[in-house]
């Protein structure tokens, strides 16, 4: 309301899938021409009842971002966090590629039968979140020398976004 949006909204909370399946949504009414942008927000809330389960799983063995190390794959170090981030995303323009950056393909599922069919030289932008089961999928995924960016460092490992669209 006080961003005075109109058009369809939706909510999904979907855990490890709420990301994707949002992203499929936003990139669905785009291409429909249902909408003219998107505001794609992700929202992490911590609870009480969160913070039991996570102390029961994991107990105190990480204490605060600076313990965290997402893109160590075999050492469970995820945080239990709250935040959110949002963008806004356009239709691409017909033959002009975008100054910014750009979606160029949303996956769903396990890709466990090997790497990723993108090429080496990319920069790959994962949601690791120090948890040490979650990690091992990215480890078989990722080229040997792939450039990784992770900012789950920033906001926590909640594994569970509610995308907004």
């Amino acid at each position: 309301m006080v961003l005075e949006i109109t058009g369809p909204g939706l909510t999904v909370s979907q855990f490890e899938m709420s990301v994707p399946s949002a992203l499929l949504t936003a990139g669905i009414w785009l291409e429909e021409g249902r909408v003219d942008s998107v505001l794609f927000g992700g929202v992490d809330e911590y609870s009480e009842l969160l913070g039991h389960c996570w102390h029961r799983f994991f107990g105190d063995t990480v204490r605060g971002v600076e313990d965290m190390k997402p893109t160590v794959f075999n050492l469970q170090s995820a945080i239990p966090g709250e935040g959110a981030a949002f963008f806004l995303l356009t239709r691409a323009e017909e033959g002009n590629p975008s100054p910014y950056g750009f979606v160029g393909d949303v996956g769903m599922g396990r890709y466990g039968r090997g790497p990723l069919g993108v090429a080496e030289e990319n920069l790959y932008f994962i949601g690791a979140d120090g948890h040490k089961k979650c990690g091992s999928f990215y480890e078989r995924l990722l080229p040997e020398q792939a450039s990784v960016a992770c900012y789950t460092p920033l906001y926590g490992s909640l594994p569970w976004a509610r995308p907004l669209t």
